[in-house]
C-alpha cells in the first residue's frame, strides 16, 4: 500500500469512526443532526447506492479501516494501533463522554482477539465484522437497511 493510499484510507476511517460516535451522542440528544450524520456514514459504506449495505460492502469498508489502523503494516492490530484512532470528534467538548466511548472501544478488542495473542489479525477482524453484520441484519435478508444500521450503532 502506498503512503498516499494509506493516508487516504486513514482519513476515511477516522471520518467514519468519528461519524459513528457523533451519531451515538446526537441520537441521545434528540434531533440535532445525528440522523443526517448516520445517513452520510451509511451512504459511504453503501458504495453502489442501492440503499442497502451488503456483506461485501461492509467487508470492503472494514478492510480499509483495518489498513488505516495497522500502522506497521504487519496485518495485525495491537491494542495501541486499535486505540490510536480516537472515538469522538477530538475537540474535547465532552471529555467524559469521549472517555466512555474510548472505554467501550477498548472493551471490543479482547473479544476480537479469538486466539488470545494480544493482537487482532486481519482474519479475526474480518470474522468480527461478519458476526456484527449477521447481528445487525435483524430481518435475515442478507442486507442491512438504514434502520438496521442505525439500530445496530445505537449501542
Amino acid at each position: 500500500m502506498t503512503t498516499f493510499t494509506k493516508a487516504l484510507s486513514t482519513t476515511a476511517a477516522i471520518a467514519l469512526i468519528a461519524g459513528a460516535v457523533a451519531f451515538s451522542g446526537a441520537a441521545n440528544a434528540g434531533s440535532h443532526g445525528g440522523g443526517q450524520k448516520m445517513m452520510k456514514r451509511f451512504g459511504m459504506i453503501d458504495t453502489n447506492g442501492d440503499k442497502k449495505i451488503t456483506p461485501d460492502e461492509v467487508m470492503e469498508w472494514r478492510g480499509s479501516v483495518f489498513a488505516s489502523m495497522d500502522a506497521d503494516d504487519d496485518n495485525e492490530l495491537t491494542m495501541e494501533e486499535f486505540m490510536a484512532v480516537s472515538m469522538g470528534d477530538g475537540q474535547g467538548k465532552n471529555p467524559e463522554k469521549k472517555k466512555m466511548k474510548q472505554e467501550k472501544k477498548r472493551a471490543k478488542f479482547k473479544p476480537m482477539d479469538t486466539d488470545g495473542s494480544g493482537k487482532v489479525s486481519e482474519a479475526e477482524w474480518t470474522a468480527a465484522g461478519k458476526a456484527g453484520f449477521a447481528k445487525a441484519d435483524t430481518d435475515g435478508d442478507g442486507a442491512m437497511s438504514f434502520n438496521e444500521f442505525r439500530d445496530h450503532h445505537k449501542n
